[in-house]
């Protein structure tokens, strides 16, 4: 009788929507591959994004006596978290409450390491990437690191001075562990922030190695367990809101599952939880692509992409994976050449489901050697391609390319660039553009390499690269050239005077809102367009008009797709930088505030 009431109960719900909230499709999904029977239903867990804060302690009361159900409200955003029995009335119920904005399931969470027999042909970085400028001018980093992830050594050597703020509250996991630590992974990554060189390598210090403090927390452990589905998000919230300190960067290098497949949305709940943080709060994340590798384009689905959740999100960054090694005489040699340097052929791929310019930029990450903790002390193996050798190890994927992005942007931080957008906006106008004309990298044992990877001038995105690969050197000279500013329905129009050089960029970047209408749709992204014009001639000579993303860019370069090099046409210009608001309306905001940077 139950399986019949459930039955009937589905063909009258829609697949997109329950009563007057968003529901994503893999719940809907869920439901049509779940044999309904009266037997005890399986629990799954659920984020639970509010229109508001009002009335929400009688929904968790209402969850909460559910049996088998568990509910909390989160404190750093309308948000409720919670376990409930796999009952189609109980969703049903739940997205009727007025103030539910959108149900969306959670995702077990995976480090993005990429380990392979390769690595251990790899010999130790001794350097970051073009950091010199900024060390030598006394910008090694300042802040507060944030990271969700699977527990810091905090006695290794390397982090020997630094503040490590480590998350043992009850029901954080903290005490399953020996000190905390469940793998060796997090500790590599905060290394490559801020760690100092020890004995042996002495010259293996973190890229922003002045960051003196650290807050940290777990991860979930991928192991899809009910309880264990909240505590990435419980972690964030003790980050936010009880920790000692606030960071001002937040990494993830790890993912929750694809961002397109048969039932994914384009801008999951997770993504949309980092665009609140970067938007509402003002930390910039750094999130890695993940380590799937190069996917063909489908002419039944474009927009095919192998990149993990969140990297859908607008507002924070999304790191691909460099590798900094090349071939030479039957061996893979590290080069300081940047030109012989292409994409890890592991390294995932964008764009998002809907053709969201996606990953933002690309990092070296192969060929890091970082911190690693004792096995002996905490029960870990290490494989011979690790290479672990008094405390350190080798470290890839695009966990390892993540941190060098983080890390810049502490550099940033304490050179006076604190605004998300500026930041953002000025390390992905300083990348060298780079181009995959459409194919498969070297290396990937599923594609016949076709060459044609390679920097090129003027701008250029592509799902292998993103907007081009981190250039620190090129972001010194930059920073003086950020501009900060607003437009709003009133004044619809901005414009810039600046000289710009024969292939010289512009980028513009704008955040996404994260909010719901009083009918439950939600907040808008503002579209703006960003127009570059000769001064003298006043002609126009590009524009960006994407409605869809939050980051533009244009360039002072006359290039044919087929070449790397701007023709002799291109010379260099007085230029007038337009920025036009196309958008009726703005959701969530009178203004529009953006960052320009030009160079």
């Amino acid at each position: 009788m139950r399986a019949i009431l459930l039955h009937l109960l589905f063909l009258s719900w829609s697949s997109i929507a329950l009563g007057n909230a968003i529901i994503d499709p893999d719940i809907s999904q869920s439901f049509k591959t779940t044999k309904l029977t009266a037997e005890q239903p399986k629990q799954f867990t659920i984020t639970i994004i509010l229109k508001s804060t009002t009335h929400a302690d009688k929904l968790i009361r209402y969850i909460n006596a559910i049996p088998g159900s568990k509910a909390e409200l989160l404190h750093f955003m309308p948000i409720i978290i919670a376990i409930i029995p796999h009952q189609l009335e109980t969703i049903n119920a739940i997205a009727n409450h007025p103030f539910v904005a959108q149900i969306s399931s959670n995702k077990s969470t995976h480090e993005e390491l990429e380990l392979s027999s390769q690595a251990i042909l790899l010999r130790p970085s001794e350097t970051y990437p073009n950091v010199d400028n900024w060390w030598n001018a006394h910008y090694t980093g300042e802040g507060v690191i944030g990271l969700i992830d699977s527990g810091v050594d905090v006695k290794h050597p390397g982090l020997s001075g630094k503040q490590m703020i480590i998350r043992q509250e009850p029901n954080s996991d903290y005490d399953k562990y020996n000190q905390g630590v469940r793998s060796p992974h997090a500790t590599g990554v905060v290394c490559i922030y801020t760690g100092m060189g020890q004995g042996s390598f002495m010259q293996e210090y973190g890229m922003a190695y002045g960051t003196p403090s650290v807050v940290a927390g777990l991860a979930d452990d991928g192991e899809g367990e009910p309880e264990q589905l909240l505590l990435t998000i419980n972690t964030l919230d003790w980050m936010l809101t009880r920790s000692a300190l606030k960071p001002t960067i937040i990494n993830y290098s790890n993912g929750n599952g694809p961002i397109t497949c048969s039932t994914c949305t384009d801008w999951s709940a997770l993504a949309k939880i980092v665009d609140y943080i970067v938007n509402h709060d003002k930390i910039l994340w750094v999130k890695s692509a993940g380590n799937l590798g190069f996917i063909e384009p489908q002419n039944n689905s474009p927009y095919q992409s192998t990149m993990t959740t969140p990297a859908d999100n607008y507002n924070a960054i999304t790191v691909a994976n460099m590798d900094t090694t090349f071939e030479q005489n039957g061996s893979r040699v590290q080069s300081p050449d940047r030109s012989k340097h292409t994409i890890r052929y592991t390294s995932s791929r964008g764009p998002t489901l809907n053709g969201r310019r996606k990953p933002d930029i690309t990092a070296p990450g192969h060929d890091t050697r970082t911190c690693a903790p004792d096995p002996n002390q905490y029960g870990l193996s290490y494989t011979s391609a690790m290479d672990y050798n008094n405390g350190y190890r080798l470290m890839g994927g695009t966990s390892s390319a993540a941190p060098h992005v983080g890390a810049a942007i502490l550099i940033l931080q304490q050179a006076g660039i604190k605004n998300p957008m500026a930041a953002k906006a000025l390390l992905i106008n300083s990348a060298n553009a780079w181009t995959d004309s459409g194919h498969a990298g070297p290396l990937d044992p599923k594609y016949t390499y076709q060459g044609d990877h390679g920097p090129v001038m003027g701008s250029e995105w592509n799902p292998t690269y993103g907007w081009g690969y981190l250039n620190m050197q090129q972001a010194f000279t930059q920073r003086h050239n950020i501009i900060e500013d607003n437009i709003s329905p009133n004044n619809p129009t901005r414009d810039y005077k600046v000289d710009l050089p024969v292939g010289g960029k512009v980028t513009l970047v704008h955040e996404r809102r994260v909010g719901y209408h009083d009918d439950g749709t939600e907040w808008q992204l503002t579209h703006l367009t960003l127009e570059l014009y000769n001064a003298d001639t006043h002609e126009k000579i590009t524009q960006d008009n994407s409605a869809i993303d939050s980051v533009h860019q244009v360039a002072n370069c006359d290039r044919k797709p087929s070449e790397t090099q701007c023709t002799d046409q291109t010379k260099p210009i007085h230029a007038i930088i337009r920025v036009k608001l196309m958008s009726d309306t703005l959701d969530g905001s009178q203004v529009e505030p953006f960052a320009l940077v030009f160079g």
